[in-house]
């Protein structure tokens, strides 16, 4: 269902935000966001990848979510 992935969006989008704001300022406290953050987006990519054949939006937000999963687990 679409309102799912709209909801995981929505969740994803703030904890990627601050992840990226904490690792820009080097702050000690990005390590532990990045694990959390990596636990949204892949979340995210599995409800977005259910869409990617229909929705072009979906598959883009599943590849995202996937490299930014990789990153931040890198990180954590």
């Amino acid at each position: 269902m679409m309102a799912d992935c709209a909801a995981l969006v929505e969740q994803m989008i703030p904890i990627c935000r601050a992840m990226a704001s904490l690792a820009a300022m080097g702050s000690h406290h990005a390590r532990a966001l990045a694990a959390l953050c990596a636990t949204a987006c892949a979340e995210c990519a599995v409800e977005c990848e259910k869409h990617a054949h229909h929705h072009d939006e979906c598959k883009a937000c599943a590849a995202a979510c996937r490299e930014t999963e990789r990153a931040a687990r890198a990180l954590s």
